[in-house]
C-alpha cells in the first residue's frame, strides 16, 4: 500500500528508475512542464530537467532546490528527446501542454504525462490515444503514468480565449468564464473614495483593477500583484494604463512593503483542491504590513470564511459593508 504522501511524482520517478523511460543522453536535458520537485530516487532530477513553472510559489521552491526554472519555455523549435508534463487543475491547460510537448519533440522523442487517478488522467489518456498511439503506461501510488513517441506531424495548437466585455481571459485562469460573483460584488463598492497609491493583491486577469480605474479618477498609481504568470500577462492586455504596473508576486512570501493608500483584493482560499482559509489570512496579513496608519483594505470573501479574527488583530477598524449571494465585503482601516 502506498504511503499517504506518495502520488504521481513517485509513480513518475519509478518509471525512470525501472528504465521504462530513458534518461537523457550526456549533454541533453528534458523539459518538465507544470514542474514540481521530484522525490529522491538516486537520479539527479535538477540536472536533467529544464523546468517550466508559472505559479510563483512553486517556481520559487524549484529554484531554491537547484532546478533550472523558467516561467515559460518556447518549445516550438526545441526538438527535444523527452518532455514530461505534470497535471494542471484545468483540463484545457493539460491538453495545451500535451500539444506543446508533442510539437516540441524531435522525431522519436517521447512525451510523458503523469497524474493522480482523481485528476482525470484516464480520460485525458483516452484523448491522447485518439491522436497518437500510447507507447506505454502503468499505474502506481493511485496514479497513472503514460507516454507516447513522436511520429508524424505536429498537432494544431488552439488556445481559446473568453471575451467578457473589454476583458480577454485565457484557459485555466481563475474565473476563466468571466468575473466571479464575489469580484462583481466587490467592484460594486468602488468609487471616488479609493485614491492615491493603490494595489490589487491577487489581481488575476485584471478585472478588479480594470473596474476600479473605470470608477475612480483619483488613483495615482495602480500595482497589480499576481502569482499566476499567464494571468498576469492577460492583465497587461486587459488593464492598459500609464499608471499601472504588473508584478509576478507570491503575496504570502514576497509581498510589497511600500505603503499604499488602498489595497483591494479577492484573496484565494485554496492552492490545491482542498480549501485553505489560512491562505486568505496570509493575504490579509500582507495587506496590513503594506498599509500605513490610516490606509484601507477593501476585500471580498466567501461568507463562511473566518477572516474576522485576523482582520481585527491587524486593523483598528473593521466594517462589513455588504453580505449578498454568499459573499461579504469588508473594509478595514489600519
Amino acid at each position: 500500500m502506498a504511503a499517504k504522501n506518495q502520488d504521481f511524482r513517485d509513480a513518475l520517478a519509478l518509471a525512470f528508475q525501472r528504465e521504462e523511460l530513458p534518461l537523457p543522453e550526456d549533454g541533453e536535458t528534458y523539459a518538465l512542464l507544470e514542474a514540481q520537485a521530484l522525490p529522491g530516487s538516486g537520479i539527479a532530477w535538477k540536472d536533467i530537467f529544464q523546468c517550466e513553472q508559472g505559479f510563483r510559489p512553486l517556481h520559487i521552491e524549484l529554484a531554491q532546490k537547484g532546478y533550472q526554472t523558467e516561467k515559460h519555455i518556447d518549445l516550438s523549435s526545441k526538438g527535444l528527446g523527452g518532455i514530461v508534463v505534470l497535471p494542471n487543475r484545468s483540463r484545457a491547460i493539460n491538453e495545451i501542454n500535451i500539444t506543446r510537448a508533442w510539437n516540441g519533440l524531435r522525431k522519436g522523442g517521447f512525451m510523458v504525462f503523469a497524474a493522480d487517478n482523481k485528476a482525470g488522467v484516464k480520460s485525458l489518456r483516452k484523448w491522447v490515444a485518439t491522436k497518437a498511439e500510447i507507447a506505454g503506461d502503468f499505474s502506481k501510488h493511485h496514479a497513472v503514468v503514460f507516454w507516447i513517441t513522436k511520429k508524424g506531424d505536429n498537432w494544431p495548437l488552439h488556445v481559446e480565449q473568453t471575451e467578457v466585455g473589454p476583458y480577454k481571459i485565457g484557459p485555466g485562469m481563475f474565473s476563466a468564464d468571466g468575473p466571479d460573483a464575489g469580484s462583481i460584488l466587490l467592484a460594486s463598492h468602488f468609487d471616488q473614495r479609493i485614491r492615491g497609491k493603490v494595489a490589487d493583491f491577487g489581481a488575476g486577469w485584471g478585472f478588479l483593477a480594470g473596474e476600479l480605474l473605470a470608477k475612480s479618477d483619483q488613483i495615482e498609481s495602480m500595482e497589480l500583484h499576481e502569482a499566476n504568470w499567464s494571468a498576469l500577462q492577460a492583465a497587461k492586455q486587459n488593464v492598459p494604463s500609464d499608471i499601472t504596473s504588473f508584478h509576478w508576486t507570491d503575496i504570502t512570501s514576497e509581498a510589497p512593503r511600500d505603503p499604499f493608500d488602498w489595497i483591494v483584493m479577492n484573496p484565494p482560499f485554496h492552492s490545491a483542491r482542498a480549501a485553505e482559509p489560512e491562505l486568505g489570512a496570509k493575504f490579509i496579513e500582507a495587506a496590513a504590513k503594506a498599509l500605513p496608519q490610516g490606509g484601507r483594505l477593501l476585500m471580498v470573501a466567501n461568507r463562511n470564511l473566518p477572516y474576522e479574527r485576523t482582520l481585527n488583530d491587524m486593523f483598528r477598524k473593521v466594517v462589513q459593508l455588504d453580505d449578498a449571494g454568499g459573499f461579504k465585503v469588508i473594509e478595514a482601516m489600519r
